[in-house]
């Protein structure tokens, strides 16, 4: 099942090498009427990033090529600049960007869509 939601609501996007990981949180983020955009690489994540200017980033920190310089290039492309990223992984980010969410993995969906939706509420 695919949902569009409208063009006006809040939009997520998702940084994430697995595509089961992406079509799971996209499934239950859609089902919550939020607009939702996919990234398999943090390089089409920060392009993404740019042209959409989304509520919320969730990004794996773990991927290759993901260090603290490139999240806090995520971190100014969401619509609340540092307050929208949150950051899923093993290793912990450096801890200079504080004001975004870590989520150590592995995760449960439940916690992390309860973030995103609070995030996104924020944003409204």
């Amino acid at each position: 099942m695919h949902i569009v939601p409208n063009t006006d609501s809040p939009s997520v996007l998702l940084v994430e090498p697995s595509p089961e990981t992406r079509e799971v949180l996209a499934t239950i983020l859609q089902l919550r009427g939020l607009r939702i955009f996919e990234a398999d690489e943090p390089q089409r994540g920060l392009e993404l990033a740019r042209e959409e200017r989304p509520d919320v980033i969730v990004l794996d920190f773990d991927q290759p090529a993901v260090d603290d310089r490139l999240q806090n290039e995520f971190a100014a492309e969401t619509r609340q600049p540092n307050s929208g990223l949150i950051v899923l992984g093993t290793i912990r980010p450096d801890q200079s960007t504080s004001s975004n969410r870590f989520i150590a993995k592995p995760f449960h969906y439940g916690p992390l869509v309860q973030t995103i939706e609070r995030l996104v509420r924020k944003a409204a």
